[in-house]
């Protein structure tokens, strides 16, 4: 199983390389037939989900405010993110 991989590094990268990254690599994931998790699905830096900020770290990324049923106050989500993730956890 692969217990963590992103695109990390305090870099602000434009969300379609983000995306592009995380596809190519769960693309090989999915051929080899690996496990995978993603690491820092919250941080405060603002990858995926955000609890703190309201913009993501992420260049050009869209958000979107969600409840998950945190007491901490609202969250929002990286959408292009999401829908990226989709892809590999959702069946058709």
């Amino acid at each position: 199983m692969i217990g963590e991989f992103g695109v990390f590094a305090n870099a602000n990268w434009n969300i379609d390389l983000v995306t592009a990254y995380q596809e190519s690599m769960m693309e090989i994931f999915a051929e080899k037939e690996l496990g995978w998790c993603f690491c820092e699905l919250h941080n405060s830096d603002g990858h995926l989900l955000l609890l703190e900020p309201v913009e993501s770290q992420w260049v050009n990324a869209t958000t979107k405010p969600i409840d998950l049923g945190y007491n901490d106050g609202s969250c929002r989500v990286v959408i292009e993110m999401l829908e990226s993730f989709r892809k590999y956890t959702m069946q058709n």
